[in-house]
Formats: structure tokens, sequence, C-alpha cells
């Protein structure tokens, strides 16, 4: 039975070798599979710590414009307020607002911090919020 003879064009031959003969691996292909796969290994090490280093950019930026809640609470609080009179002390002004069962020496405290006062004498015409 004889077989008969086709002619194939050029861009319908394959790509793959034919013949039977083993292929064999050169030191040149095994080295450039190394540097390839090194490569891909340094690109996807570079994309994990960028996409790293943007979550921890991004959650340093909402932290520093969230704000301290105390400061935001302190803002929308609204304090009562007492001008000073020639006389009047820390100790006289907290006397007549501090509540019943509450420490006068803590009360004192919160309004120094409240004010921003660091030392205990007052001038007569100041301002002081009341906690």
């Amino acid at each position: 039975m004889a077989t008969a003879a086709y002619y194939i064009p050029d861009e319908y031959k394959s790509i793959y070798r034919t013949s039977s003969a083993p292929v064999s691996a050169s030191k040149t292909d095994s080295s450039d599979c190394s540097r390839v796969s090194r490569l891909r290994w340094i690109i996807r090490f570079a994309a994990i710590a960028s996409i790293i280093l943007l979550v921890v950019g991004v959650g340093a930026i909402v932290h520093a414009f969230a704000g301290d809640g105390e400061v935001q609470a302190a803002s929308i609080t609204k304090h009562e307020q007492v001008i000073v009179k020639p006389g009047d002390t820390l100790w006289s002004i907290s006397e007549t607002r501090v509540q019943k069962g509450e420490d006068i020496r803590v009360y004192i405290q919160k309004l120094k911090k409240l004010n921003g006062i660091s030392s205990s004498p007052l001038q007569a015409g100041q301002v002081l919020l009341l906690p």
C-alpha cells in the first residue's frame, strides 16, 4: 500500500520537532531558566512589599487625620464659663462648683488642664471654662 505525498504549506507545519531524537537541555538553557525564575521571584517580592507599604502608609495617614477622640469630644462639649473677680482663687471657684463627694483637688486639676493653666494665681477678668 503506497502512501500519497501531500504538499503542506509552511504556515501549517508544526513548530515542534518531528524527529524522534531526544532533546537535551544545554547549560545555557538551565541558567536562563534560573535567571527567569529569580527575576520572577524578585518581581513578586517587590510587588508584595509595595502593597504592604501602601497599606501601612494609608493606615498612617488615616490615623494621623482621625485625631484624638478626647480632643474632638472637648471641642463639641460646651463648657460653662466663669469670669474671675478680684480675690478669686482656683480653690474658691472650685468650692462653689464641685459636686458632692468629689475631691476638690481633683476638680482643680481638671480646671487647670481644661484651661491650660500651669500655676495657681489668677487675674481679675480672666475667663475660665469649668469642667
